[in-house]
């Protein structure tokens, strides 16, 4: 039987590209689309997409006419996945808004010590790490350049994590701030946390537009 991995290499072929070229767009390895290709490997949307993208068609192009329910199933986990990013979106944007209120009333009374702002930094740190990760830079590059659409409800959510994560970023920037003005500062320590926060707000920067 015809399986969508035929389609895959025909279209590949089509398209004078080698397996090791049609992974690199995919940024997968060989071994990977020849185990599609061959059907011993049966991809996921978020991959069916990416080979769809490398090889400029649509996902419903890579489907013999044999197969449309499997398409339909795939779109149908599409949208579970979407459901999931929603639901991991808005735990993120609730999460960095307590935090940044929390981190608000610690600088707005400067009630906190060194130990706990090192500490604060490491969980922005480990928060930004979770965000990139969880929502893929890929898609964050994506969105980058309004190459994608997205459900407005996953856009909106998105948008308000971003929001969430850059007050909670000023504020951290802020409670630097403050242990700089204190009484015969600790420079060199400080220095440290500096550039950690320097450090995470460059990664995101970066892997955001890749």
């Amino acid at each position: 039987m015809v399986h969508i991995g035929h389609e895959i290499r025909r279209a590949r072929e089509e398209r004078g590209l080698n397996q090791t070229q049609l992974a690199a767009s995919v940024g997968t390895g060989p071994a990977a689309i020849s185990r599609i290709e061959n059907g011993r490997q049966s991809p996921n949307i978020e991959t069916l997409e990416k080979i769809a993208r490398a090889l400029e068609l649509e996902v419903r192009d890579l489907f013999p006419k044999a197969q449309a329910p499997l398409q339909l199933e795939l779109e149908e986990q599409r949208g579970a996945s979407e459901e999931r990013r929603i639901r991991y979106l808005r735990a993120l944007q609730t999460f960095a808004a307590t935090m940044d209120k929390t981190w608000t009333v610690k600088v707005d009374h400067d009630t906190f010590s060194e130990k706990e702002f090192e500490e604060g930094v490491n969980v922005l740190s480990d928060f930004e790490n979770a965000y990139v990760i969880g929502i893929g830079s890929d898609l964050l590059g994506a969105l980058r350049t309004d190459d994608v659409i997205l459900p407005a409800a996953e856009r909106e959510s998105l948008d308000t994590v971003k929001a969430n994560l850059n007050a909670w970023h000023r504020t951290m920037w802020l409670a630097y701030d403050r242990l700089v003005a204190r009484p015969a500062p600790n420079v060199e320590h400080l220095d440290k946390y500096r550039a950690r926060l320097e450090k995470t707000e460059e990664e995101v920067r970066s892997r955001s537009s890749a």
